[in-house]
């Protein structure tokens, strides 16, 4: 994120947990069987606006991470949670909120996340997930950069 975003006051008002499923369909059978375990994992990032006033919105900012873990064909278990916050962004324009709401809030909820999926598939007694960190304010910065630069390459082909 840029120096300007970084300096923008951003209020953390709730962090929590909104949603979660563990599923071991196999159990107990799976327990019994040696086999490398691969482990397929989706993030997916959503946000919406709670409440506006003059000076700031609301929004709550989720993560939510599938973990569906296999071995061969046979499912050894499926994750799905949702890691929330709620946070307060002053009057910002449209692009810097999607920096923090696509970044900076799922950057700060993926600590959490790796915590909790870590813990859940422990007391499962399953392989252990341990997610790896991800830097969501890169993808959206690298994602910014490539629709400026298409945007650049379209209006110099217009231009020609």
């Amino acid at each position: 994120m840029d120096n300007q975003a970084q300096q923008v006051p951003i209020d953390i008002l709730r962090v929590y947990i909104k949603d979660v499923s563990f599923e071991a369909p196999n159990s107990p059978e799976i327990f019994q069987v040696e086999a490398e375990t691969r482990i397929h994992i989706d993030y997916k990032i959503e946000s919406q606006k709670l409440q506006e006033t003059d000076d700031k919105d609301i929004f709550e900012s989720t993560l939510t991470i599938t973990a569906h873990a296999t071995q061969g064909e046979k499912t050894v278990y499926l994750l799905e949670a949702t890691q929330a916050a709620i946070v307060t962004l002053p009057k910002l324009p449209m692009h810097q909120i999607d920096m923090f709401l696509k970044g900076y809030c799922p950057d700060m909820l993926l600590p959490y996340l790796r915590e909790f999926a870590t813990s859940m598939t422990t007391r499962g007694t399953m392989p252990t997930l341990v997610l790896k960190p991800e830097s969501f304010s890169a993808r959206v910065m690298m994602e910014m950069q490539k629709m400026q630069q298409a945007a650049e390459n379209a209006e110099g082909n217009s231009e020609a």
